[in-house]
């Protein structure tokens, strides 16, 4: 079992070091241009300083910045941002910077997240790109607020829909400002695009799982005996349910289900003991069939990591619930004098980790290791270590 819990943590090692690849269909605008290209998508958090993209998905990458790209998207995302020139700090001159498209029409609204807090800004058919002004600042004990944007929006956006009560109740947050982007172009009879309605959200999976490995078990008593199986092969079946949060384009999920297992082991017990009338210690060994089943409820963490269209690997990392169903009956030849026939299990909470690999987000295979214990009587202890090759197939 050693072996193979060092070929484990080899492939765990290898996978999770393994640099993610995650280029997906885009477009990019270089000199009024528009060109479908394959985008590494990073999935940002804040304006790119530049970004990697294919012309063709075989090609080497090309980097590319505010200064050469004009505007860039990921299809079937809300990731759209333009280059535009402006400065967001006293202490930074005017530069090229990739700002994230909120809301496109004839008037525009965008987002740049600065080290404290978002900076918005917008253009329309008669306004070049500017800042929405907006400033909290402390006096006294008092915080208040310079809200110079409401104005801005009062002199930009006229239109009879967008009144006076309305820009009173706007907050300088992307929602409230959309909202009133949304209010003046269809006033003006304008069509639009709405970049945060393709924001992803958090999904749900379930998946059938089962297939067979390496298990064994140990069992020790601090004063009398041992117990220790040979390598055996259980079967295991299960449900696991995912559910997939939209960080790094669905990268991370976290994990729970129920897996039933069903284990034959060969076993032998080294026994020892005072014999009373001599005082002499001695030691024998027994042969013995340990055979029980168990379930097992886990509950993690799972990382995948794009390699190609349709391939992914992934890396999963949590704790279990492991309970044998029932007591374990040891079956002897030969009774020893100490050691228990029947073994009573008691739940226990152990730690898993895998290695595994998905294709079409639907077929899956996975190696699995996982440690718990799962006897208890009196002294007795015991531990059951399992390497797992599961195999998985989506439900939805």
């Amino acid at each position: 079992m050693k072996n193979f819990l060092f070929l484990f943590y080899v492939i765990f090692g290898f996978v999770f070091s393994f640099s993610q690849s995650s280029f997906e269909k885009g477009y990019v605008v270089i000199g009024g241009q528009k060109q479908d290209v394959w985008i590494d998508n990073q999935d940002w958090s804040r304006s790119p300083l530049s970004i990697s993209y294919k012309v063709n998905e075989s090609d080497k990458p090309i980097v590319g910045n505010p200064s050469s790209i004009e505007e860039f998207g990921v299809y079937n995302s809300s990731q759209i941002y333009r280059s535009k020139e402006f400065s967001y700090d006293e202490k930074i001159p005017f530069r090229k910077n990739f700002v994230r498209v909120i809301l496109d029409g004839a008037a525009t609204l965008y987002s740049f997240l600065k080290t404290d807090g978002y900076n918005y800004y917008f253009e329309t058919e008669d306004a070049d790109f500017q800042l929405l002004s907006y400033e909290q600042y402390q006096e006294g004990r008092q915080l208040k607020e310079n809200a110079l944007f409401r104005g801005q929006l009062r002199s930009h956006l006229t239109c009879e829909d967008v009144t006076d009560k309305i820009l009173q109740k706007t907050n300088y947050s992307r929602n409230d400002l959309k909202d009133v982007f949304q209010i003046y172009n269809q006033c003006k009879n304008q069509s639009f695009t709405d970049y945060t309605k393709n924001q992803l959200k958090t999904k749900f999976s379930l998946s059938l799982m089962a297939g067979t490995g390496l298990a064994a078990m140990k069992s020790e008593s601090t004063e009398t005996n041992k117990l220790q199986t040979e390598v055996k092969t259980p079967v295991k079946a299960g449900l696991q349910a995912e559910v997939h949060f939209p960080f790094k384009r669905y990268g991370v999920s976290a994990i729970t289900g129920i897996f039933y297992s069903s284990h034959n082991m060969d076993a032998g017990i080294k026994e020892t003991f005072q014999v009373p009338s001599s005082g002499n210690i001695v030691t024998r060994s027994f042969p013995v069939q340990a055979d029980f089943s168990a379930i097992e409820i886990p509950l993690g963490a799972k990382y995948y990591i794009n390699l190609v269209p349709k391939h992914r690997a992934f890396v999963n990392l949590g704790a279990t619930y492991y309970h044998i169903l029932g007591d374990l009956e040891l079956k002897f030849d030969e009774t020893p004098l100490y050691t228990v026939q029947e073994m009573t299990s008691e739940g226990s909470i152990g730690f898993f980790g895998g290695v595994g690999y998905m294709y079409n987000q639907r077929l899956g295979a996975e190696i699995r290791y996982s440690s718990a214990n799962g006897l208890k009587y009196e002294k007795q202890t015991g531990k059951v270590n399992q390497l797992m090759l599961m195999l998985s197939y989506k439900i939805f």
